[in-house]
């Protein structure tokens, strides 16, 4: 949700919606998050924390551009999410396994994909 001048509530703009300025502050923004949370922690990552790193005049930027605080936060699980993907898979590629031969491993960069449980066989009965 985002808060109007009128003081109505309206959602925030769909991707397909956004302009390449708002797709880019969105990335400084939940890229100021991460550094702000791993450098103080979940709770110490206030509006005001994150808008000095991410170097915004006023926090009603973050406000304008994620609705919730919940939003902000499922935005860097997704970006968090798909960078270890993507640096879990670049260094499984490069691996090889016991007896000399090459691991292949499939490693979806979709935020929107859900991994499939895995039960090792040592595991069922």
């Amino acid at each position: 949700m985002r808060v109007t001048s009128g003081g109505s509530r309206q959602p925030a703009p769909q991707p397909q919606q956004r302009s390449l300025a708002a797709t880019a502050r969105r990335a400084q923004i939940v890229a100021a998050t991460i550094e702000v949370i791993a450098e103080e922690g979940y709770a110490r990552a206030t509006y005001s924390r994150i808008a000095r790193q991410a170097g915004l005049s006023s926090t009603r930027l973050i406000s304008y551009h994620f609705g919730s605080r919940d939003e902000l936060m499922e935005q860097v699980l997704v970006e968090v999410g798909t960078g270890a993907r993507r640096a879990i898979g670049e260094r499984v590629a490069t691996e090889t396994t016991a007896t000399g031969g090459t691991t292949r491993v499939v490693c979806g960069t979709d935020p929107s994909s859900r991994p499939k449980p895995i039960s090792p066989s040592w595991s069922r009965s």
